[in-house]
């Protein structure tokens, strides 16, 4: 299996080797450049990749609590007939909803930018 996340550490030593070799190359020789900012971009691509799949999991995540909370709400309704905690755990699972919802559109936004990175690494190449 993969891994699902790239360190600070590794995606900075990465940069730093490829700016490193983009720097050393020799000028005449076009395909060490091309190959040098090719790597950067695949490391873009990596760093996009890594934001879109933490942006999906936190969207999962608060979905699922949004979710909870409108069960919570449903389930206090139906047992308390006062609706004064049902009424909370609506507005707040409301409140999390959006929120999610705002994390999923994120998390699409950034999936979009990858795949636009990943065609200007193919014109690239």
């Amino acid at each position: 299996m993969a891994k699902l996340y790239i360190s600070s550490e590794q995606m900075i030593e990465s940069f730093s080797t490829s700016l490193e070799r983009l720097s050393t190359a020799d000028r005449s020789n076009v395909q060490e450049i091309a190959a040098s900012q090719i790597q950067l971009l695949n490391i873009y691509h990596n760093v996009v990749l890594d934001q879109a799949r933490r942006s999906f999991l936190w969207a999962i995540i608060a979905a699922a609590i949004g979710l909870a909370l409108f069960i919570l709400a449903v389930t206090f309704n139906l047992l308390d007939q006062s609706g004064n905690a049902a009424t909370i755990s609506l507005v707040s699972g409301s409140l999390v909803e959006v929120i999610a919802g705002i994390n999923f559109y994120l998390s699409g936004k950034t999936a979009d930018q990858m795949a636009d990175s990943k065609r200007y690494s193919y014109l690239c190449k």
